[in-house]
């Protein structure tokens, strides 16, 4: 609520008006307070999502879905409002940079992911192996679609979890050895962070161009992004900066 400042004036006659003669009976009268302003409510949004899930069986997709995704997510819906806001304001602004700029992470690490999956494949189609293994605590993960990109996000991690199966299909039949497995279960998760690190390094200079091209438009942007508090906290406090960025092993 804003606080109601009034002229220098009004304040003296005021006091004018009140004055009356010393006596020792005599007491100040009190000016009524002003009554407060309801403060107003903020309006909300209609945003569009689409209610998906994914069924992950390995427990590291299930760890990275966890980890990354909301996280991914918001900073690609985030990412969306600020560029069309600000393509919006400056026809100077290039909104298909940033685009593709986001386009690239999640293509860059779709096609590695594409690489490691087929040589996998190969590997166990060379030894006649077409049995997959199980898992015993596979899981149904729902989640919700803001932004296209947000999909996209969903579907890699599926991916991730398809060659993970694979890696594991492989090391039970004999043709990986433990550590091998460990190093790529590890080295892929680790991709996965840096992507998603990646996504809210841009949402978040996306936002401080934002707040520094004016309160109306930044205004504009807080409303049509709505309250996501923790997860915003998670972008703006660089969440992931603790991970290390270490390279994925290679499939021999």
């Amino acid at each position: 609520m804003t606080a109601v400042v009034e002229p220098v004036e009004n304040q003296l006659n005021a006091i004018t008006d009140v004055a009356e003669p010393l006596n020792a009976s005599a007491s100040p009268k009190k000016t009524p307070p002003e009554p407060k302003r309801k403060a107003e409510s903020k309006r909300k949004i209609s945003t569009p999502t689409i209610s998906s899930s994914v069924s992950l069986n390995t427990d590291v997709a299930q760890r990275v879905f966890r980890d990354t995704f909301q996280v991914a997510s918001r900073s690609l819906f985030t990412i969306d409002v600020v560029t069309r806001a600000l393509a919006k304001k400056n026809t100077a602004f290039d909104y298909s940079e940033v685009l593709n700029a986001v386009m690239k992470i999640i293509d860059d690490i779709k096609a590695k992911l594409s690489k490691d999956t087929a040589q996998i494949e190969q590997m166990l189609a060379s030894e006649k192996i077409t049995g997959k293994t199980r898992y015993d605590h596979s899981v149904e993960q729902a989640y919700s679609i803001s932004t296209p990109h947000a999909n996209r996000f969903a579907v890699i991690i599926s991916d991730l979890d398809n060659y993970l199966v694979l890696i594991d299909t492989a090391w039970l039949s004999g043709l990986i050895p433990s550590n091998a497995v460990a190093d790529l279960k590890y080295g892929w998760r680790r991709s996965v962070l840096r992507a998603t690190r990646q996504l809210t390094h841009i949402a978040r200079d996306s936002m401080k161009k934002v707040n520094r091209s004016g309160e109306e438009l930044a205004a504009e942007v807080r409303e049509e992004l709505g309250d996501d508090v923790e997860t915003d906290k998670a972008i703006l406090n660089d969440s992931l900066a603790s991970e290390d960025d270490q390279q994925p092993a290679e499939v021999a």
